[in-house]
């Protein structure tokens, strides 16, 4: 059930995201080689402006989740993705991340931890070095707990051209009419 809201809350944000616009701009745009050596050793992206993702969720763990992501993420660039918990009601709860397949996370703040306690009645920060692998939309998971209650949101990661990019499984095929089909496998049970 997990997987299936976090699925449910990547459709939502990817929603959001492809209403906004993102503009990038290089820092070094000359493309002289000297530039492209000077930008693979640039120091990392520095966020954007805080993001809101929308209201809280009446049923959810109460916690408001806010966060900044770095814009031109390059894969294998480090970049700054900083999230900000707040509305902390409760002792116990707990704030918890996690990087898709091939994405690299860590915090100067908290070396590879995880999850972290929120404390009552403050806002807390978390800085994050994110350094992706792969050119597309990546999701960063975060889930908030509090009172028993839990909250399941993905930050959306644009890496290089930020398209989705989609896994083909399957071998394309034409039938005899023209009609393509992907053949799938199937493994007996």
């Amino acid at each position: 059930m997990e997987r299936n809201l976090a699925l449910a809350c990547r459709l939502v944000t990817a929603g959001l995201v492809a209403g906004a616009t993102v503009v990038t701009l290089s820092a070094h745009a000359d493309g002289t080689p000297a530039a492209k050596a000077a930008a693979g050793r640039a120091a990392p992206a520095k966020p954007s402006a805080w993001i809101d993702p929308g209201p809280i969720k009446p049923n959810g763990s109460g916690v408001r989740l806010r966060y900044t992501v770095a814009s031109g993420l390059h894969p294998g660039q480090t970049a700054i993705v900083q999230l900000e918990f707040s509305g902390v009601r409760s002792d116990g709860a707990r704030a918890e991340w996690r990087a898709p397949v091939g994405t690299a996370v860590s915090s100067t703040q908290l070396g590879n931890v995880t999850s972290i306690a929120l404390p009552r009645g403050q806002a807390t920060v978390v800085s994050l070095q994110v350094t992706p692998s792969a050119d597309g939309m990546a999701y960063l998971d975060v889930f908030t707990t509090q009172g028993g209650r839990g909250t399941a949101q993905s930050v959306p990661l644009a890496v290089g051209s930020g398209k989705v990019l989609l896994q083909q499984e399957g071998v394309t095929k034409v039938t005899p009419t023209g009609e393509k089909v992907i053949s799938l496998p199937s493994t007996p049970k």
